[in-house]
């Protein structure tokens, strides 16, 4: 197994784990930096951009103080992310 299939069999299982630690903000941030440096690894577009949009799925819908309209505080860092992966 090379190390780029090694990687992303890695990315894979943290990515399973999203879901689970999803109520847990400690385990859900390492979870998230762990795959992140993963991430940085990889040469993959397709895949970087899929487990970004995974990772930004589970972020919690929250109103900010000063706004009535509800956000997604991950969200607002997304599509700047997506959009670097893509070039």
């Amino acid at each position: 197994m090379d190390s780029e299939e090694w990687t992303l069999q890695l990315g894979d299982n943290y990515a399973k784990h999203l879901a689970v630690y999803a109520t847990d903000s400690e385990l859900k941030r390492s979870c998230f930096k762990q795959l992140g440096l993963v991430l940085q690894k990889l040469t993959k577009k397709d895949y970087i951009h899929t487990k970004l949009q995974d990772m930004f799925a589970i972020c919690q819908v929250s109103p900010p103080p000063q706004h009535s309209s509800p956000t997604n505080s991950c969200a607002k860092h997304a599509s700047h992310s997506i959009v670097f992966v893509a070039n």
